[in-house]
């Protein structure tokens, strides 16, 4: 069945075959920071030792093996990131399974390596006819990242028919590279990044795909990992490697040259944002920079032709392209198809700064939008915002006056992106019965999307033209 999970919990009653609850003290939001897997490890640690202790017979000698036993975390702690990547496993997957109420095992998933051919793929349209192109992100398969397939992970086609009748034409589909790629059974990361996809992921995220475009939308494909591996969007926990820490040029070459092989005749994708948020605190901009060069080269040696989203870091200030790029764009792309990006987000991503600041604290984030689009103009690159997000009126936390003032920073900010012809994605919806306050459009029952909320009257104003 479905095990009640810090991802679970945000969807799982409306997205896996049981009921789960979905209720949260505070109405947070899904960017929720990667389960510390190895919190679990050292408590199955302490419970060899513990079990070692009873053992012996000497109150003495357990006295000396705890204090022996107790040194050793910081030892371990002491050998750094790489000795985790080898040694410390995942949780398992929680599995759904409506015949029993224990948990079953994982089955062995058959993987498929989709070897880049280089043969010359078809000619996808980005733009046509519009100038910028409008619509919001689903983050629903990176929320339920540690839940297994045998759960119904897809939204139904009723959501996306739903958004595209609310004028949404392109989706931002959120995608956990752990998932892609799954640590294997040894807990060795490096045997899991040169591994191939996983088969019945896969199909998870073409069905996905496939609904999206039945709607009549198109899909940005994001790899959701931050330039890390396992885990993804949050702080980084031991047990997960970088670029340049754990993982090579030649593994990200590898996971994006297979989905490039899936997907590069598939008209449905209008765009690959190859990573997601990358942070300052886990690599530098000059190791970015040189990982996401090598995944273009990739990609076009392929013969992929779609447009790529590449981002600036995740850093309000310090990441931003002004300041990691202040010369400008950094990739050459023999097709002239890169569209650089930025998130903004003027409240947090938090719960707790749901209330309405002071008018000054958002001139600042007016003015980071303005050095962006400036940025833009300056080097004649076409650009998007990949992510913004402001707490709904119906927000816990917010009166009316505070949804009113959300609602003016955020038609302030569309009006910006408007002049700039910038793409937007806003963040988010979902099909949670329990939204986050940064969501526009959620689900009343949990079946389907089918509800929008305050901020979907200013994107709504501001749609792809």
């Amino acid at each position: 069945m479905c095990v009640q999970h810090l991802a679970c919990c945000f969807f799982a009653g409306s997205l896996c075959n049981i009921a789960v609850p979905t209720t949260f003290s505070d109405e947070e939001d899904f960017l929720i920071a990667p389960i510390n897997k190895s919190d679990s490890v050292r408590a199955q640690r302490r419970s060899r030792w513990g079990a070692g202790l009873l053992i012996s017979a000497s109150v003495a000698m357990g006295l000396a093996i705890a204090l022996v036993l107790a040194l050793v975390p910081i030892a371990i702690a002491n050998m750094g990131p790489a000795w985790f990547a080898q040694t410390i496993t995942q949780d398992p997957l929680k599995v759904c399974d409506a015949s029993t109420e224990e948990d079953q095992p994982l089955p062995k998933e058959t993987q498929v390596t989709p070897m880049p051919d280089g043969e010359k793929g078809a000619a996808i349209p980005y733009l046509g006819d519009s100038s910028y192109l409008r619509g919001v992100n689903m983050y629903d398969l990176e929320a339920l990242r540690r839940i297994d397939t045998t759960c119904a992970l897809n939204q139904p086609e009723a959501s996306y028919t739903y958004l595209a009748s609310r004028g949404v034409t392109i989706v931002r589909l959120a995608v956990p590279w752990e998932r892609l790629q799954p640590v294997p059974d040894s807990g060795d990361y490096q045997e899991g990044m040169n591994a191939g996809l996983d088969k019945a992921y896969l199909e998870v995220v073409q069905t996905e795909v496939d609904r999206i475009a039945a709607a009549g939308m198109r899909v940005i494909l994001d790899l959701h990992n931050g330039g890390t591996y396992p885990s993804g969007p949050g702080v980084r926990v031991p047990d997960t490697v970088a670029f340049g820490d754990g993982i090579s040029v030649k593994q990200a070459q590898h996971i994006w040259g297979m989905l490039s092989q899936v997907f590069k005749n598939q008209t449905a994708i209008a765009a690959y944002d190859i990573f997601n948020e990358p942070s300052l605190s886990m690599m530098t901009a000059d190791v970015y920079k040189k990982y996401t060069v090598a995944v273009v080269k990739a990609i076009r040696a392929n013969g992929d032709q779609h447009t790529l989203w590449v981002e600036g870091m995740k850093e309000m200030t310090e990441g931003r392209l002004v300041q990691i790029a202040p010369k400008g764009p950094w990739i050459s792309d023999p097709l002239d198809k890169i569209v650089y990006s930025q998130h903004f987000y003027p409240g947090g991503t938090g719960s707790t700064n749901a209330a309405f600041r002071a008018d000054s604290d958002y001139v600042s984030f007016t003015q980071q939008m303005k050095d962006f689009g400036g940025w833009c103009q300056k080097y004649d690159v076409h650009c998007s915002v990949g992510e913004v997000g402001w707490p709904s009126m119906e927000s816990q936390k917010l009166t009316s006056d505070n949804g009113d003032n959300w609602s003016t920073v955020g038609e302030g900010f569309y009006k910006l992106a408007d002049t700039y012809k910038m793409d937007v994605t806003y963040f988010a919806s979902t099909g949670g019965t329990k939204p986050g306050w940064l969501n526009a459009y959620t689900s009343s029952d949990g079946t389907a999307i089918d509800t929008a909320r305050s901020q979907s009257s200013v994107i709504e104003r501001h749609l792809t033209k």
